[in-house]
């Protein structure tokens, strides 16, 4: 037990003197999760809800282990689907997604830094299907082009966990399209909210 408390009163004292040592520091390396979300069309049915899946290489600085600024570019599916009348409705695409996150952080606090913040992402999307499988069993599928580009809001909370220059992020954000209403639509009140649940692995110096 004593050698336990040993070993993490030393991991404590070399994080903090880390953190305080190191005005800025950068990270880089890998994120990944599943992105369950919901596209509602306004339409007086039921919304289209679904989970995709999302991994992406990049990196972030901390300023005075107090601000943080990341870029990860990332590939992402998402996936919509609901019950109608004639049979199952689904869509389903595949991104390229560019977020930037900033967010305040608990970066003095050794171990384990909370954060909280926003940013804003650019999704494009790569290409998509529209399937419609119907009550007798057939289905119709229906590909969908590539370009579409949407700006999204960001608002996330997260815990960064760190280990001599490791930092394993466990993350939470609320990805919502700006995009989503129809400007051909009357009360134009579609939306689109994605939840981004991910962890990821960085290099920290």
């Amino acid at each position: 037990m004593k050698k336990i408390i040993l070993i993490f009163s030393l991991l404590v004292g070399y994080s903090t003197a880390q953190c305080l040592g190191a005005p800025l520091t950068t990270r880089i390396g890998i994120k990944l999760g599943i992105n369950p979300g919901f596209y509602n069309y306004d339409d007086g049915l039921d919304k289209f809800t679904g989970t995709g899946f999302h991994i992406g290489f990049g990196m972030g600085t901390d300023f005075m282990s107090l601000i943080s600024l990341d870029m990860t570019p990332q590939w992402r599916s998402t996936s919509y689907g609901r019950d109608e009348v004639l049979g199952y409705h689904s869509y389903s695409y595949t991104n390229i997604y560019f977020p930037i996150f900033i967010a305040l952080k608990g970066g003095l606090i050794p171990v384990v830094s909370p954060y909280l913040g926003l940013g804003l992402g650019i999704n494009i999307r790569a290409s998509g299907k529209e399937r419609l499988e119907f009550n007798n069993g057939t289905a119709i599928e229906d590909d969908i082009g590539g370009g579409g580009v949407s700006g999204i809001g960001i608002f996330g909370l997260g815990l960064e966990f760190k280990f001599l220059n490791f930092r394993v992020p466990l993350e939470f954000t609320a990805n919502i399209n700006g995009s989503a209403d129809d400007p051909n639509t009357e009360n134009r009140t579609e939306e689109n909210i994605d939840y981004h649940i991910s962890t990821g692995f960085y290099y920290s110096h």
